[in-house]
């Protein structure tokens, strides 16, 4: 029998997928999705995230900045050659749907959301969106959200929270449908349908592509004992701490 949030999940991802098909389909070209990276005081992880993107032929790229006060980081976003939105503040992980100047990037067109902390493998495919974007409207249409998986098969010694990490992260890999994993996304890079949002309930559904598909999410690489001046700044001005930079201080 179905619970009263699965029937209710039923019926809104009933309405997405139509309003997501009908009145807002995606472009034809995949690479054309626009790729919202949520920023905070992080240079070098964004550098590297976009240089993952963009050799793969994605630069439909929109920084939305949390108020940042890291003086490289500024001085980089005048010249980055991207679309950088300043927010009134330091709005968290939630930055695109909280702040009230970033509504239109959710509600007009399918879009990706992601951290700035993450990067695309070295052997993850070109075709990523598209990949991402057949599961939902072919394999998945019921799907609110899709992004790659996160490996944790490699994460070095040095990083003092490497057992905890991979302890809470194993179970996302458990439950294997063919080339997807059934399991909840937070905000480490996910294709949405337009109007949708976040959605952590478990009636949500959502898939991680199994590899290649693949995210280094970089805090996890990190010499825990020997933190970077970057990193130092990054956590001595975070207040809206993750659960790993919580356990990181």
């Amino acid at each position: 029998m179905m619970t009263f949030k699965r029937i209710k999940y039923a019926v809104k991802s009933a309405l997405l997928r139509l309003y997501s098909r009908h009145i807002c389909p995606p472009p034809t070209d995949a690479k054309k999705i626009p790729v919202v990276i949520n920023n905070f005081n992080r240079l070098t992880t964004l550098k590297r995230l976009i240089a993952s993107l963009t050799s793969r032929g994605i630069d439909n790229i929109i920084i939305l900045d949390n108020a940042s006060t890291y003086p490289p980081l500024l001085e980089w976003y005048k010249n980055c050659g991207h679309t950088v939105i300043h927010l009134e503040g330091n709005l968290g992980f939630k930055a695109l749907w909280k702040s009230r100047h970033t509504k239109d990037l959710y509600r007009k067109g399918w879009y990706i959301y992601t951290d700035s902390d993450v990067e695309l493998a070295k052997d993850c495919p070109d075709d990523i969106i598209e990949r991402m974007l057949h599961v939902m409207t072919v394999e998945r249409p019921s799907a609110l959200k899709t992004g790659p998986s996160l490996l944790i098969n490699d994460l070095p010694d040095c990083f003092a929270n490497k057992t905890d990490v991979i302890a809470h992260e194993q179970k996302f890999w458990e439950h294997r449908e063919g080339d997807l994993f059934r399991a909840p996304i937070d905000t480490t890079f996910a294709l949405y349908r337009p109007i949708s949002g976040l959605n952590r309930s478990r009636a949500a559904e959502s898939y991680r592509l199994a590899p290649p598909y693949a995210l280094h999410h970089h805090p996890w690489y990190a010499d825990s004992a020997n933190p970077s001046e970057e990193e130092l700044f990054y956590r001595q001005a975070c207040t809206q701490p993750t659960m790993w930079t919580s356990a990181a201080k």
